[in-house]
């Protein structure tokens, strides 16, 4: 009986907590459809209002207008395609970037991007001092709006004379090429 009792007591507990979440959910769906009949009333009625006069519809002047900036736009255009192609190996010209350059350790480090958006290069760097130089080379990253050059690293050893070098960053790939400017650097 006393275990009857308990049952009945846990029952009777848990019917009335389901009944009360039922009641919040009932209210907020009674809210919040007399929230939306609020929003629907509250909609300015337009055809009795001033027109805007923004909407007004383009004069002769303006479509003129259109026309020319969208003819001058076309010309620029064609214009880059034309510089940016080289015409003897038909690849597009790029200008990769060193963001980096620096001796960590015993290692050089090396590393950019370049402005265009493609797979399958390759990113070289070329250390000079003088008539010495060397280049090391990795696969080039395609980044999630350019292509990145990551580390390109050197040991100290590679570089006799010690001294300051300058490094330039080329990229290559079957569509596109192009050289850095060259960046100084000191090897210890």
């Amino acid at each position: 009986m006393i275990k009857n009792k308990k049952l009945s007591k846990t029952l009777i507990k848990s019917l009335l907590i389901i009944l009360l979440v039922i009641a919040v959910i009932v209210s907020i769906l009674i809210i919040d459809q007399d929230s939306n009949k609020l929003e629907v009333a509250s909609i300015p009625n337009t055809q009795t209002q001033e027109p805007d006069p923004s909407t007004n519809p383009a004069t002769q002047e303006d479509i003129a207008r259109a026309e020319e900036n969208k003819e001058k736009l076309s010309e620029k255009i064609e214009a880059e395609k034309a510089q940016a192609q080289n015409p003897t190996t038909g690849q597009k010209e790029v200008k990769p970037v060193i963001t980096y350059a620096g001796q960590y350790g015993n290692t050089i480090e090396v590393g950019g991007y370049v402005d265009t958006f493609e797979e399958g290069g390759k990113c070289t760097a070329t250390f000079t001092n003088g008539s010495t130089s060397f280049s090391k080379e990795v696969p080039s990253l395609r980044g999630a709006q350019s292509v990145d050059c990551p580390v390109i690293s050197a040991q100290t050893t590679d570089f006799n004379p010690k001294g300051i070098w300058t490094v330039t960053l080329k990229y290559g790939s079957v569509s596109s090429s192009g050289s850095s400017d060259p960046k100084t650097l000191e090897v210890n």
